[in-house]
């Protein structure tokens, strides 16, 4: 079994300059420290910035990309135009959110797969149909 770490903290002890602790808590609810001198406790630290900063980076990177993605999947759909009429429920110039506009299944077992509202939403996501394009 793998011990995994959770949270982890570098201390120095109060009477002295040159020690310090690293407390290291488990998922499984222990806590461990480790006595340690003020070079030991330096690296360590810079180790652990510079992997969460890296990380971090990384981790800011792929959600970038992943927001460009999903921003130009949406535009086929955010290019439609919808009845939005004069935004009055149940007139006859606007159709409303719910309304379906792709099935899935025939007759009686046809459920929406993507309404009038999902067109709305990817548009006003993309910051209106100018952006569609």
């Amino acid at each position: 079994m793998m011990d995994i770490i959770v949270a982890a903290c570098v201390s120095q002890f109060h009477d002295s300059d040159d020690e310090f602790e690293l407390l290291l808590a488990y998922d499984d609810g222990r806590e461990i420290g480790h006595a340690m001198t003020r070079a030991a406790a330096k690296q360590i630290a810079e180790e652990i910035v510079n992997a969460l900063g890296d990380d971090s980076t990384r981790q800011a990177e792929v959600l970038q990309r992943e927001n460009a993605e999903l921003r130009e999947a949406l535009k086929p759909f955010a290019r439609h135009k919808t009845a939005d009429g004069l935004r009055v429920p149940n007139s006859l110039l606007y159709i409303p959110n719910d309304h379906p506009i792709l099935f899935n299944g025939l007759g009686n077992d046809a459920r929406a797969t993507a309404t009038v509202g999902d067109i709305r939403r990817a548009r006003a996501l993309l910051g209106g149909s100018e952006n569609a394009e």
